[in-house]
């Protein structure tokens, strides 16, 4: 059990001087960058097939109007707004990283 307590140890210092550099922190805000890129992409997938299921509920007349009327432009706009929104947030999660 020491030895494992040694090497526990010894891994997380070399971790935690792997993290105190430029290169750690490169690393942990590309992790971060990616997690928060996944979970926002899994979201937003899941969103438009509840809206795509909705849809498909509808009349068609409704729905011909509804994208006469610029629906599916507005919808565009929200998911557009929406991932720049979640991607600015993502950036200055990023820039918190690398202030000291």
């Amino acid at each position: 059990m020491p030895l494992l307590a040694r090497i526990a140890t010894m891994l997380m210092s070399v971790l935690g001087t792997l993290i105190s550099t430029y290169g750690g922190r490169l690393l942990a805000a590309l992790g971060i960058s990616v997690i928060s890129y996944k979970g926002i992409s899994s979201l937003q997938s899941q969103f438009v097939n509840y809206l795509t299921s909705q849809f498909s509920n509808m009349p068609s007349e409704v729905l011909q109007i509804f994208y006469l009327a610029g629906g599916g432009v507005a919808l565009n706009y929200i998911f557009g707004a929406s991932a720049f929104a979640f991607g600015l947030m993502s950036v200055t999660k990023i820039g918190s990283v690398f202030k000291r």
